[in-house]
């Protein structure tokens, strides 16, 4: 009667929490989806997309020719005496109007600038992919924990219940004088033990649905309720250099540290590129007359002035700025190259250790599932030769713990399994 009472309350409250909640079942698609729409600090991550992005508009603006339209108005008043004596006063006014055009036609300085707010752009589309794909691996992690929690929960309610029964037929077989007391108080705490391990696994169902909650954006005392995921369907794993080759062209790590090694290669150019002369060509028409230019006479009666040149400005010395920017940014370059290969290196390893993760968890699944069957069966035997006598309780205890050990092992490979394959693809950069 108490497993059922214990039972009843658990279901009670993870169902209960369910229907207050969400009603419907989320899906793993489900939850990734919510994940990436309420995420704050993706949404931050967008931002600094659009920023660089704009940035990198403005800099290629540097290469259009910049149009100006001036207009003015001036009047002025002198007085003054004559050799005669006598007192003069003069007033002049005077409008201007002008238009003038600037064109830069060869400036290092300006492309390199517009190079490297491509590539700051460019990085931080790939933080973002990056942020993405941490966080859609996160969401699949909880997701897969709080499934695994719910399968071993149903493991300690088996648990519970095989050992009441065990207790109920050794307090039977107690009375009839069958078995010790010793016997009696070995089954009660084998219970004692069980129910204080269902517990612990009804705390772990809700601790692993709040990180989930958590994670996907809902606050963590919310209640959601999720599907049960698709069997395991076992595939090859592909060659590791297909893998790494997939990962170069992929992996938002090694796009990043490659964009590095292009910043630093155009900031190398810029240095360079402070020995060079920058060019320019600039044009003016204007005009000036006693009065505004409202009509065609006043126009063609007004002083009309027009200029054009080309400008070259060439740095001839800089107090040895120049040849220290240069050693600067070869350092630098060198250094984004040096962090390219180890961060390469780096996805390699994480490569190689998801692969072995992937073969050692289906080995185990193998396993665990041979075994498990062989658990079963031996319980299953321990008990029959218990109900006749035949067997001690720590016979029956030990073969009952075999049994439901082997069972949560084979749940653990299983997800394991699972969660190695997903972290493989986001090492690869693949979707």
């Amino acid at each position: 009667m108490k497993l059922f009472l214990i039972i009843s309350c658990t279901f009670c409250l993870l169902n209960s929490n369910s229907e207050q909640g969400t009603t419907s079942k989320l899906s793993l698609q489900d939850c990734v989806r919510i994940a990436l729409e309420k995420n704050l600090s993706l949404k931050s991550k967008e931002e600094d997309v659009k920023s660089a992005s704009a940035n990198f508009r403005s800099r290629w603006s540097d290469f259009l020719p910049s149009v100006s339209l001036y207009s003015g108005y001036n009047k002025s008043e002198s007085q003054f005496h004559s050799a005669s004596g006598e007192y003069y006063t003069w007033e002049g006014k005077s409008y201007t109007t002008s238009l003038s055009l600037h064109q830069t036609v060869f400036d290092v300085s300006t492309l390199n600038y517009a190079a490297q707010s491509k590539a700051e752009r460019d990085v931080e589309r790939l933080l973002y992919t990056k942020k993405k794909s941490d966080i859609i691996l996160e969401v699949k992690g909880d997701y897969y924990n709080l499934l695994k929690a719910r399968k071993l929960l149903r493991v300690a309610e088996k648990a519970l219940k095989e050992s009441e029964q065990n207790l109920d037929k050794t307090e039977e077989l107690y009375k009839l004088g069958s078995a010790s007391r010793a016997d009696m108080l070995k089954a009660k705490v084998n219970f004692l033990e069980n129910k204080l391990g269902l517990l612990t696994a009804t705390k772990s169902v809700k601790l692993s649905q709040s990180m989930l909650c958590n994670t996907i954006g809902f606050p963590p005392d919310s209640s959601i309720y999720v599907a049960e995921d698709s069997l395991v369907d076992a595939q090859p794993i592909p060659d590791i250099d297909s893998l790494m080759e997939i990962a170069t062209r992929k992996n938002p790590d090694i796009l990043q540290s490659t964009a590095g090694v292009s910043l630093a290669r155009i900031a190398l150019y810029s240095a360079f590129g402070e020995y060079l002369p920058s060019i320019s060509i600039s044009a003016r028409y204007g005009v000036e007359g006693e009065d505004f230019p409202k009509s065609k006479e006043i126009w063609d009666s007004s002083r009309k002035t027009w200029s054009y040149g080309i400008n070259v400005s060439l740095p001839i010395f800089t107090s040895f700025q120049r040849p220290s920017g240069v050693q600067k940014a070869l350092s630098e370059l060198r250094k984004a190259n040096y962090n390219n290969q180890n961060v390469e290196a780096s996805v390699l390893m994480q490569i190689r250790e998801c692969c072995l993760t992937i073969e050692e968890a289906e080995e185990r699944m193998n396993l665990t599932s041979e075994s498990r069957e062989l658990a079963e069966e031996s319980y299953r035997a321990a008990k029959e030769r218990y109900a006749l006598g035949a067997a001690s309780i720590l016979e029956l205890i030990d073969a009952e713990v075999a049994q439901l050990q082997a069972e949560s092992w084979s749940i653990e490979a299983l997800y394991d399994y699972k969660l190695a394959w997903e972290r493989l693809k986001v090492v690869v950069g693949e979707d």
